[in-house]
């Protein structure tokens, strides 16, 4: 599985399941959090409460946050936060999903403004999703210019993430975390590539 290839310590999930009918009927969240033998987070963005997005971590939670976003073209949005324990301390890690129709520009700025309110400084911290904005967007330079670092800005314009040849995955960090790599690995277990950081 594509994930466990990356034995990852944290996993960030955007479009998953409760057991939404319109996909497949199937807890995916629940399903990949048993597989992975790690606990899950979940923040719905859809109003029944069972389509959005998920942390999956091996580290104790010790608290956790949720914004749905009030403006929306498509789809109900959100973000979901959790504070982790780690091995070198506590760490803030978020997991969003914004607006995907090329017209949403706008509504992608007001989600990530309310992104960042919900982040609200707490360092160190690390946010991650499919923005649906390529880098040289509005949306990015927001989100970079509240101080939050992209891991991927070293990977180069050819750098790719969707099926439309764009980068629009992302993991940003705090300026406190050192990040040794990152890297976006050349398999499409679904429309979008994964990013690993």
């Amino acid at each position: 599985m594509t994930i466990e290839a990356q034995q990852p310590d944290i996993v960030i999930l955007q479009e998953v399941s409760r057991g939404w009918f319109i996909l497949t009927g199937i807890d995916q969240a629940r399903w990949l959090s048993q597989r992975l033998d790690m606990p899950l987070i979940f923040g719905a963005a859809s109003r029944d409460g069972l389509w959005g997005n998920a942390i999956l971590t091996r580290a104790p939670v010790s608290s956790t946050l949720l914004r749905q976003f009030t403006s929306t073209v498509n789809l109900h949005r959100s973000a979901v936060g959790a504070q982790i324990e780690t091995e070198s301390g506590l760490i803030w890690v978020f997991a969003t999903h914004l607006d995907n129709p090329d017209e949403a520009g706008a509504v992608r700025l007001e989600q990530v403004e309310q992104l960042l309110a919900l982040w609200d400084g707490k360092t160190p911290a690390i946010i991650g999703g499919d923005f649906n904005a390529p880098p040289d967007s509005d949306v990015i330079a927001r989100i970079t210019g509240a101080g939050l670092v992209d891991t991927g800005a070293d990977l180069g314009p050819e750098a790719t993430t969707s099926e439309r040849g764009q980068r629009i995955d992302y993991i940003f960090v705090t300026p406190d975390i050192s990040v040794r790599a990152a890297r976006i690995p050349e398999v499409w277990t679904s429309d979008h590539k994964p990013v690993v950081a």
